[in-house]
Protein backbone atom coordinates (compact mmCIF):
# COMPACT_ATOMS: atom_id res chain seq x y z
CA UNK A 1 0.00 0.00 0.00
CA UNK A 2 1.23 3.46 -0.87
CA UNK A 3 2.10 5.76 2.03
CA UNK A 4 -0.64 8.32 1.35
CA UNK A 5 -3.29 5.98 -0.07
CA UNK A 6 -6.83 7.34 0.39
CA UNK A 7 -5.56 10.65 1.80
CA UNK A 8 -6.29 14.19 0.66
CA UNK A 9 -3.40 16.66 0.62
CA UNK A 10 -3.08 20.36 -0.12
CA UNK A 11 0.02 22.21 -1.26
CA UNK A 12 0.28 25.99 -1.32
CA UNK A 13 2.61 27.40 -3.93
CA UNK A 14 2.23 24.10 -5.75
CA UNK A 15 2.93 25.11 -9.33
CA UNK A 16 6.74 25.12 -9.45
CA UNK A 17 9.86 24.01 -7.61
CA UNK A 18 9.48 22.30 -4.25
CA UNK A 19 5.71 22.72 -4.19
CA UNK A 20 5.19 21.08 -7.57
CA UNK A 21 7.64 18.26 -6.82
CA UNK A 22 5.88 17.59 -3.51
CA UNK A 23 2.44 17.56 -5.14
CA UNK A 24 3.77 15.02 -7.66
CA UNK A 25 5.27 12.94 -4.85
CA UNK A 26 2.02 12.99 -2.89
CA UNK A 27 0.13 11.76 -5.95
CA UNK A 28 2.71 9.03 -6.56
CA UNK A 29 2.15 7.95 -2.94
CA UNK A 30 -1.59 7.60 -3.54
CA UNK A 31 -3.02 10.96 -2.42
CA UNK A 32 -5.52 13.27 -4.03
CA UNK A 33 -3.87 16.69 -4.16
CA UNK A 34 -5.15 20.26 -4.33
CA UNK A 35 -2.69 23.00 -5.16
CA UNK A 36 -3.11 26.72 -4.53
CA UNK A 37 -1.25 29.54 -6.24
CA UNK A 38 -1.83 33.06 -7.54
CA UNK A 39 -1.13 32.73 -11.27
CA UNK A 40 -3.77 31.00 -13.35
CA UNK A 41 -1.46 30.15 -16.26
CA UNK A 42 0.96 28.33 -13.95
CA UNK A 43 -1.93 26.56 -12.21
CA UNK A 44 -3.30 25.31 -15.53
CA UNK A 45 0.11 24.03 -16.61
CA UNK A 46 0.78 22.28 -13.29
CA UNK A 47 -2.66 20.68 -13.19
CA UNK A 48 -2.23 19.31 -16.71
CA UNK A 49 1.10 17.76 -15.74
CA UNK A 50 -0.10 16.37 -12.41
CA UNK A 51 -3.16 14.71 -13.91
CA UNK A 52 -6.65 13.76 -12.72
CA UNK A 53 -5.70 13.30 -9.06
CA UNK A 54 -4.99 17.04 -8.80
CA UNK A 55 -7.20 20.09 -8.63
CA UNK A 56 -5.68 23.55 -8.98
CA UNK A 57 -7.32 26.59 -7.44
CA UNK A 58 -6.33 30.22 -7.58
CA UNK A 59 -5.79 32.07 -4.33
CA UNK A 60 -3.41 34.05 -2.15
CA UNK A 61 -2.10 32.67 1.16
CA UNK A 62 -2.17 36.16 2.66
CA UNK A 63 -5.94 36.34 2.07
CA UNK A 64 -7.99 34.51 4.71
CA UNK A 65 -11.09 34.41 2.50
CA UNK A 66 -9.17 32.80 -0.38
CA UNK A 67 -7.87 30.11 1.95
CA UNK A 68 -11.27 29.46 3.49
CA UNK A 69 -12.83 29.07 0.06
CA UNK A 70 -9.96 26.82 -1.03
CA UNK A 71 -10.34 24.39 1.86
CA UNK A 72 -14.12 24.36 1.55
CA UNK A 73 -13.83 23.39 -2.12
CA UNK A 74 -11.29 20.65 -1.36
CA UNK A 75 -13.55 19.16 1.31
CA UNK A 76 -16.58 19.39 -0.96
CA UNK A 77 -14.75 17.45 -3.67
CA UNK A 78 -12.72 14.93 -1.68
CA UNK A 79 -13.68 15.12 1.99
CA UNK A 80 -11.58 16.07 4.97
CA UNK A 81 -7.98 17.17 4.49
CA UNK A 82 -5.31 14.80 5.81
CA UNK A 83 -2.10 16.62 4.82
CA UNK A 84 -1.21 20.31 4.53
CA UNK A 85 2.10 21.44 3.06
CA UNK A 86 2.40 25.18 3.80
CA UNK A 87 4.96 25.83 1.11
CA UNK A 88 4.16 29.18 -0.52
CA UNK A 89 6.92 31.70 0.02
CA UNK A 90 8.91 34.49 -1.56
CA UNK A 91 12.51 35.62 -1.30
CA UNK A 92 14.64 38.64 -2.15
CA UNK A 93 18.30 39.52 -1.83
CA UNK A 94 18.67 42.96 -0.29
CA UNK A 95 21.58 44.99 1.05
CA UNK A 96 21.16 45.90 4.69
CA UNK A 97 21.34 49.62 3.86
CA UNK A 98 18.60 49.25 1.25
CA UNK A 99 16.24 47.12 3.30
CA UNK A 100 13.17 48.93 4.58
CA UNK A 101 9.87 48.41 6.30
CA UNK A 102 8.01 47.67 3.08
CA UNK A 103 10.53 44.97 2.20
CA UNK A 104 10.08 43.32 5.61
CA UNK A 105 6.30 43.60 5.44
CA UNK A 106 6.17 41.95 2.03
CA UNK A 107 8.28 38.93 3.03
CA UNK A 108 6.72 38.45 6.46
CA UNK A 109 3.24 38.79 4.96
CA UNK A 110 3.80 35.70 2.80
CA UNK A 111 6.43 33.67 4.66
CA UNK A 112 5.05 34.05 8.20
CA UNK A 113 1.49 35.40 8.16
CA UNK A 114 0.71 33.31 5.08
CA UNK A 115 1.92 30.16 6.84
CA UNK A 116 -0.19 30.93 9.91
CA UNK A 117 -3.32 31.58 7.85
CA UNK A 118 -2.73 28.42 5.81
CA UNK A 119 -2.77 26.38 9.00
CA UNK A 120 -5.51 28.31 10.78
CA UNK A 121 -7.98 28.13 7.90
CA UNK A 122 -7.28 24.41 7.46
CA UNK A 123 -8.38 23.53 11.00
CA UNK A 124 -12.15 23.15 10.42
CA UNK A 125 -11.43 20.89 7.45
CA UNK A 126 -8.81 18.53 8.89
CA UNK A 127 -9.43 14.83 9.29
CA UNK A 128 -8.32 12.71 12.23
CA UNK A 129 -4.56 12.43 12.74
CA UNK A 130 -3.82 15.08 10.13
CA UNK A 131 -0.26 16.13 9.37
CA UNK A 132 0.94 19.66 8.66
CA UNK A 133 4.38 20.42 7.22
CA UNK A 134 5.71 23.97 7.07
CA UNK A 135 8.42 24.92 4.59
CA UNK A 136 11.06 26.89 6.50
CA UNK A 137 14.71 27.24 5.42
CA UNK A 138 18.24 26.84 6.71
CA UNK A 139 18.37 30.63 6.24
CA UNK A 140 16.40 30.77 9.47
CA UNK A 141 19.28 29.19 11.40
CA UNK A 142 22.43 30.24 9.51
CA UNK A 143 23.54 33.71 8.50
CA UNK A 144 23.72 34.44 4.78
CA UNK A 145 24.56 37.78 3.20
CA UNK A 146 21.78 39.95 1.77
CA UNK A 147 18.96 37.82 3.17
CA UNK A 148 18.11 39.75 6.31
CA UNK A 149 14.32 39.91 5.85
CA UNK A 150 14.01 36.52 4.16
CA UNK A 151 16.02 34.76 6.88
CA UNK A 152 14.04 36.43 9.66
CA UNK A 153 10.76 35.46 8.04
CA UNK A 154 11.88 31.83 7.67
CA UNK A 155 12.98 31.75 11.32
CA UNK A 156 9.44 32.86 12.11
CA UNK A 157 8.07 30.00 10.00
CA UNK A 158 10.18 27.52 11.96
CA UNK A 159 8.96 29.04 15.22
CA UNK A 160 5.37 28.72 14.05
CA UNK A 161 5.90 25.00 13.53
CA UNK A 162 6.93 24.59 17.16
CA UNK A 163 4.13 26.71 18.59
CA UNK A 164 1.40 25.31 16.35
CA UNK A 165 2.60 21.81 17.16
CA UNK A 166 2.05 22.48 20.86
CA UNK A 167 -1.34 24.08 20.21
CA UNK A 168 -2.63 21.29 17.97
CA UNK A 169 -1.41 18.18 19.80
CA UNK A 170 -4.70 17.99 21.76
CA UNK A 171 -6.53 17.78 18.42
CA UNK A 172 -4.36 14.90 17.24
CA UNK A 173 -2.69 17.03 14.57
CA UNK A 174 1.06 16.80 14.00
CA UNK A 175 3.00 19.87 12.84
CA UNK A 176 6.59 19.67 11.60
CA UNK A 177 8.87 21.80 9.45
CA UNK A 178 11.28 21.05 6.66
CA UNK A 179 14.26 23.36 6.13
CA UNK A 180 15.75 23.12 2.66
CA UNK A 181 19.24 24.30 1.94
CA UNK A 182 20.35 25.39 -1.49
CA UNK A 183 17.78 23.82 -3.82
CA UNK A 184 17.91 24.33 -7.58
CA UNK A 185 14.47 25.88 -8.20
CA UNK A 186 12.98 28.79 -10.17
CA UNK A 187 13.09 31.00 -7.05
CA UNK A 188 16.78 31.81 -7.60
CA UNK A 189 16.36 33.70 -10.89
CA UNK A 190 13.39 35.51 -9.31
CA UNK A 191 15.68 36.59 -6.48
CA UNK A 192 18.31 37.72 -8.99
CA UNK A 193 20.70 34.74 -8.75
CA UNK A 194 21.76 32.92 -11.92
CA UNK A 195 21.07 29.20 -11.87
CA UNK A 196 24.59 28.18 -12.87
CA UNK A 197 26.08 30.44 -10.20
CA UNK A 198 23.88 28.70 -7.65
CA UNK A 199 25.00 25.27 -8.81
CA UNK A 200 28.68 26.22 -8.82
CA UNK A 201 28.46 27.71 -5.35
CA UNK A 202 26.82 24.48 -4.22
CA UNK A 203 29.58 22.32 -5.63
CA UNK A 204 32.11 24.32 -3.66
CA UNK A 205 30.26 24.76 -0.36
CA UNK A 206 28.01 21.76 0.19
CA UNK A 207 29.55 18.55 1.58
CA UNK A 208 27.54 16.37 -0.80
CA UNK A 209 28.90 18.42 -3.70
CA UNK A 210 25.72 19.53 -5.44
CA UNK A 211 22.68 21.71 -5.13
CA UNK A 212 19.59 19.94 -3.92
CA UNK A 213 16.75 18.98 -6.20
CA UNK A 214 13.11 19.77 -5.45
CA UNK A 215 12.53 16.02 -5.25
CA UNK A 216 15.00 15.79 -2.35
CA UNK A 217 12.74 18.04 -0.30
CA UNK A 218 9.56 16.37 -1.56
CA UNK A 219 10.79 13.01 -0.26
CA UNK A 220 11.33 14.50 3.19
CA UNK A 221 7.92 16.18 3.22
CA UNK A 222 6.19 12.96 2.13
CA UNK A 223 7.80 11.13 5.05
CA UNK A 224 6.66 13.75 7.59
CA UNK A 225 3.19 13.72 6.05
CA UNK A 226 2.83 9.96 6.27
CA UNK A 227 1.90 7.64 9.12
CA UNK A 228 5.53 6.52 9.17
CA UNK A 229 6.17 9.77 11.08
CA UNK A 230 3.27 9.29 13.49
CA UNK A 231 5.54 9.68 16.52
CA UNK A 232 7.18 12.86 15.23
CA UNK A 233 5.94 16.38 15.88
CA UNK A 234 7.53 19.80 16.30
CA UNK A 235 10.77 18.91 14.51
CA UNK A 236 12.81 20.67 11.85
CA UNK A 237 13.99 18.21 9.20
CA UNK A 238 16.99 19.78 7.46
CA UNK A 239 17.54 18.93 3.81
CA UNK A 240 20.77 20.71 2.87
CA UNK A 241 23.40 18.21 1.78
CA UNK A 242 25.20 18.65 5.09
CA UNK A 243 25.80 22.40 4.74
CA UNK A 244 24.71 23.32 8.27
CA UNK A 245 25.82 20.08 9.89
CA UNK A 246 29.39 19.40 8.77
Amino acid sequence: MKRLENKTAVVTGGTTGIGFATAAKFIAEGAKVAILARKQEELDKAAAELGPDCIALRGDVTNAQDLGDFYAEVERKWGKVDVVFANAGIGEFTDVDASNGEHFDRLFNVNAKGVFLTVQKALPHLGEHASIVINASISGRKGFEKLVAYSASKAAARSLARTLSADLIPRGVRVNSVSPGLIDTPIHPKMGAAGEDVRENARQAIPLGRAGRPEDVANAVAFLASDEASYITGIELIVDGGLTQL
